[in-house]
């Protein structure tokens, strides 16, 4: 049975374009039906019409936000549904640059890894204001803690998001980013093979928190195709989504229109 969400949950809104990236990745590993989404997730039903799995254009989705319940309620029955393993770890290492949101757009324009962690971290309600991530800065090393603050979500969102960041993190980069170590706040999973693959060798679970430990060269890093103008620029867009946020969602553009 999925958790009926109570009504701060209602209340919250998430980045639309998170909500139907994961409800498209979650089709295309067969986790989940169309079926599935209109129930769940009525409003999204107008993107996934047939096999193709067409996309909507980022551009005009940007702004647009959704209930946090709908991502939540994917993830739950992602949890419920799924025969394979590790399919958070699987999505999260996905880099579908059509699903770029004006957060990430805005973080691409960013100097070096250590700035785009840092505008991530505080402006991290754009994307799901259930999402939390604290950086600590250690003699030689860099902290990134993570933890929803709905403790609703499954183990697979807590993989997707740390793995998801190292992702994006080595999109910006050029390159793959090497992780000294992660921690787990959870038992080893049965997967826990497929963790060395993204999360380097030194892993533990059972840990204190959900972190990663990034060397001070890895987050000194430079942002390919960075512009310092964009980056000025965007925030404009950032303050008006910052309102809407606060809203229960902004009903989605028509697919037709897109």
């Amino acid at each position: 049975m999925l958790n009926k969400n109570n009504k701060n949950m209602s209340e919250k809104s998430v980045s639309a374009i998170a909500v139907i990236d994961l409800a498209r990745q979650l089709l295309a590993l067969k986790i989940i039906t169309r079926q599935d989404i209109e129930l769940i997730a009525p409003p999204l039903r107008q993107y996934f019409t047939d096999e193709h799995l067409p996309e909507p254009t980022a551009e005009l989705l940007q702004e647009q936000r959704l209930p946090e319940a709908y991502l939540l309620r994917l993830w739950l029955l992602a949890e419920q549904k799924a025969s394979q393993t590790g399919f958070g770890l699987t999505i999260g290492s996905t880099v579908n640059q059509k699903a770029k949101g004006i957060l990430a757009n805005w973080i691409s324009q960013a100097g070096t890894l250590a700035e785009v962690f840092d505008i991530f971290n505080r402006h991290i309600m754009l994307l799901n204001p259930s999402e939390s991530w604290c950086l600590s800065k250690q003699e030689n090393t860099y902290v990134l803690s993570f933890k929803f603050l709905d403790r609703s979500y499954p183990v697979a969102a807590i993989e997707r998001s740390m793995s998801a960041l190292l992702a994006w993190a080595g999109y910006f980069c050029g390159f793959t980013i090497p992780v000294i170590r992660a921690g787990f706040a959870y038992a080893r999973p049965e997967h826990h093979n497929d963790y060395y693959k993204v999360f380097g060798k030194d892993i533990s679970f059972n840990a204190e928190s959900d972190c990663l430990v990034l060397s001070r060269e890895v987050m000194s890093l430079p942002i390919t195709h960075a512009n310092p103008y964009l980056k000025q620029v965007i925030p404009i867009g950032i303050i008006n989504c910052s309102i809407q946020s606060s809203l229960d969602y902004i009903p989605l553009l028509p697919f037709a229109h897109l």
